[in-house]
């Protein structure tokens, strides 16, 4: 009974809907957290569980119930004790490294690393493991690596693929910190697979991307593209799919429709430090270069100061501001932006020995 009345509310729970005033809710009829009989039944296994430890669906399922909760430290917990009793689970193991990441704000924990590489170990083309061991490896400096990992992920992965824009987002951010051309060192995915073809739909002619023109190629990244442009026309509410979509668009170099896609996203969460910061910084990709660099317009540095004022850590941020500090002479304020910046980072970091040149030039007057 417990185990099935937490696996309905896993499909069919909204622990994500808003809160209401007290007064305008109908606590009969709530819906907004879990009912009382998922609470009763979590109870339940709880105390099963204390009678038979062992039980590692047990203890998956009260994982994935404290997930739908947003309860991610007991998440870990129950999820840590169904992996050590069920080793062989590779999903389980995925799942359980994964609300490790989410539980430390995306940087992947020495424990998770470990549960990503058992999984690898079992089944060396999950997509998750993959990807999330090349971040663990970005995360410690290796950005080389982990450039590598996320390539060859792409290239093996059907191009309908869930995972496919995140790994370009990060395949484009480890090809820039190591100066080299995104667009050289992204290579095509594989073409759509029925099984993942809920996200756009699959081109006429399955075939290889060696065997497709660029022609052909370009009509299938755009397809869906497209295809995530008509979803955000009939529900333009989701802010999170509008930053997908510009950094799609900054992909394929069109610079104009980013900056309009994250514009969108600006006018609905215009407080939202992550959606200024990608707000500011397509506006800085649709400029043309220049030797010396041009201060940035207005537009830009006003939405980076008011994502530092929404949050006063805000690396992007306080980074783009000190260059801008740089550019038009203002060396006190970039020292100050950046030794803020330097303070959130270890003396092992490659971020800090940057921001430490880079101080120790300033203060050399150079």
């Amino acid at each position: 009974v417990p185990v099935g009345a937490l696996g309905v509310y896993g499909a069919v729970g909204r622990p994500d809907e808003p809160a209401r005033p007290l007064a305008s809710r109908n606590l009969e009829q709530e819906r907004g957290g879990p009912p009382k009989s998922v609470l009763a039944a979590i109870d339940k296994l709880k105390q099963q569980l204390a009678e038979t430890p062992d039980d590692p669906q047990g203890w998956a399922i009260l994982g994935q119930a404290y997930i739908k909760m947003n309860r991610n430290p007991e998440a870990v917990d129950a999820l840590r004790r169904a992996t050590a009793l069920a080793k062989g689970d590779t999903e389980l193991l995925g799942l359980f490294g994964e609300t490790l990441v989410e539980g430390n704000d995306g940087t992947v924990p020495e424990e998770a690393r470990v549960a990503f590489d058992g999984v690898l170990a079992k089944d060396p083309k999950d997509a998750r493991a993959r990807f999330f061991v090349a971040l663990a490896r970005y995360q410690a400096g290796d950005r080389r690596d982990a450039l590598d990992r996320w390539r060859a992920l792409l290239a093996e992965s059907p191009a309908n693929a869930s995972w496919v824009p995140v790994v370009r987002d990060q395949i484009r951010e480890a090809a820039v910190a190591l100066d080299l051309d995104p667009a050289a060192v992204t290579p095509e995915p594989l073409p759509p697979t029925e099984a993942l073809a809920a996200a756009a739909p699959a081109p006429q002619q399955q075939q290889p991307p060696s065997q497709m023109s660029a022609e052909d190629r370009d009509q299938m990244v755009r397809g869906m593209v497209d295809s995530l442009a008509a979803k955000l026309a009939a529900d333009p509410s989701d802010v999170n799919g509008w930053l997908t979509l510009a950094r799609s668009y900054g992909v394929l170099g069109e610079r104009e429709k980013a900056l309009e896609a994250v514009r969108n996203a600006k006018q609905r969460a215009p407080d939202r430090p992550d959606v200024l910061v990608a707000y500011a910084s397509a506006v800085l990709q649709g400029l043309p270069r220049s030797d010396p660099p041009a201060p940035m317009p207005e537009e830009a540095t006003a939405a980076l100061r008011q994502a530092l004022a929404a949050d006063a850590t805000n690396r992007d941020a306080l980074w783009l501001l000190g260059l801008d500090a740089v550019t038009v002479g203002r060396k006190a304020e970039a020292m100050e932006y950046w030794t803020r910046l330097i303070a959130q980072f270890t003396p092992s970091d490659p971020e800090y020995a940057l921001l430490k040149t880079r101080l120790e030039s300033l203060k050399a007057g150079s």
